[in-house]
């Protein structure tokens, strides 16, 4: 194939009003934190359903902000899935705190409830549960884990923005709330007390992402002073005050973590069509789930749901494993993830490369990541690891075609010989 009808992982979906937006605020002068971005923010805020919305420079930012203000510092430590981007799991590290590394799950690629439990000692002050590809994770058990032993939960929802977990969007589901032994909390009639799933939620715009701001990210949260500290420590600690001068006091330490009016811009223009966004990717994810199951004879997903360790599945022919959604969520597909059972997911990358398409992993597998082993946080991470090994990101974007999404299943099929 040539370079010329090359199939990309992912492109943005940009149209001429973002154009005119940028031009908008470009012939304004003013291009920096400023009028655009506060009304992104209240649109976010609307959107999701949430008391506060702070946009940053990336979803990096917002994470290292997040576990700034809940307090993670020296001593700490914070679970944090294997299956993950390793720069968010290198960040408790920057503010002298531990990552803890636990394992993943087949079903949804989100980190194990179980495993996350067992990595619970007296230091854990958080836990850094990731929405994988758009799939919520399982927000009810991380949530009554973290009521149990008081921890903080920060979501690294990056790549889930617009996704829903039980009709709520992200950064504003709400949960069973649970006593220390477990049970619930219940009020004076005996309903129980639902509260927030995640204490902090983190979105990324990069490119890649479902909605895109050029480079961005934001922080959704109800504390209203973590909101005050989050806008503080993006632009040097300082506040902005209209009199007297000087306007800005610097109040305490802080980074250049703002986003641009420019950027944002562009962000108000993608939220416009969000639900547009996310139902078109919704569509093709279906085409690539109708297209592949034809290549396997019958149903794998049965098996694969209830996989624990090795997935049982009854001969070699019936191989690949379609993403799905669990109970209680809405995936929006930010990437489009199979899972090879017997095909070493590396060499089949690579000749789809060789075939034009490109095709890359799910995740890394951060635990296994030098750094982790410079830091003295490698664990060995065995459904992680075959995760990595074994999981193939089609190329999925909102205008992406059928006859594409036909040529890539057909290329595959043949790679695969199925």
């Amino acid at each position: 194939m040539s370079e010329k009808t090359r199939i990309p992982l992912t492109a943005p979906w940009m149209e001429k009003d973002e154009i005119l937006k940028v031009t908008e605020v470009l012939e304004s002068g003013n291009l920096s934190t400023g009028w655009q971005v506060e009304q992104l923010e209240r649109e976010i805020a609307e959107y999701i359903g949430c008391k506060h919305a702070v946009c940053l420079s990336s979803a990096t930012a917002a994470l290292h902000l997040a576990f700034i203000v809940a307090g993670i510092g020296p001593g700490d430590e914070v679970i944090v899935p294997a299956f993950t981007f390793p720069g968010a799991a290198q960040i408790p590290h920057l503010l002298g705190a531990k990552t803890v590394f636990a394992d993943c799950e087949y079903s949804s690629y989100a980190i194990s409830p179980a495993a996350a439990a067992e990595a619970v000692t007296d230091k854990t002050k958080a836990i850094m549960p990731v929405s994988a590809f758009g799939l919520p994770y399982d927000l009810e058990q991380i949530r009554a884990l973290a009521d149990k032993h008081n921890l903080i939960v920060i979501g690294d929802n990056a790549g889930a923005f617009g996704s829903k977990y039980e009709d709520l969007r992200l950064g504003a589901a709400e949960c069973d709330l649970h006593n220390p032994d477990g049970t619930n909390r219940q009020d004076k009639e005996l309903h129980n007390i639902r509260g927030k799933a995640e204490d902090l939620s983190c979105f990324s715009f990069h490119p890649t992402k479902i909605l895109t701001t050029g480079e961005g990210g934001c922080v959704c949260t109800e504390n209203s002073d973590w909101a005050v500290q989050i806008r503080m420590l993006r632009d040097h600690g300082s506040i902005t005050r209209s009199e007297p001068e000087p306007k800005k006091r610097f109040v305490t330490i802080g980074f250049r973590y703002v986003m641009s009016d420019v950027h944002a811009a562009i962000g108000r223009v993608q939220l416009s069509k969000i639900n547009e966004m996310i139902m078109r990717r919704r569509e093709a994810a279906g085409i690539y789930t109708e297209l592949l199951e034809q290549l396997n004879p019958t149903q794998t997903i049965k098996s694969f749901k209830s996989g624990v360790g090795d997935i049982p599945l009854p001969e070699k022919k019936y191989n690949i494993v379609t993403p799905y959604e669990t109970t209680g969520a809405y995936h929006t597909y930010q990437r489009y993830v199979i899972y090879l059972t017997y095909h070493d997911g590396i060499s089949v990358r690579n000749q789809l490369r060789k075939q034009g398409i490109e095709a890359t992993f799910g995740y890394y597998n951060a635990a296994d990541e030098p750094f982790a082993e410079r830091l003295g946080i490698y664990k060995r991470c065995p459904i992680t690891n075959k995760l990595f090994r074994h999981t193939i990101a089609l190329p999925l974007y909102h205008t992406i075609s059928k006859e594409d999404q036909e040529h890539v299943v057909a290329t595959l099929k043949t790679i695969l010989k199925v």
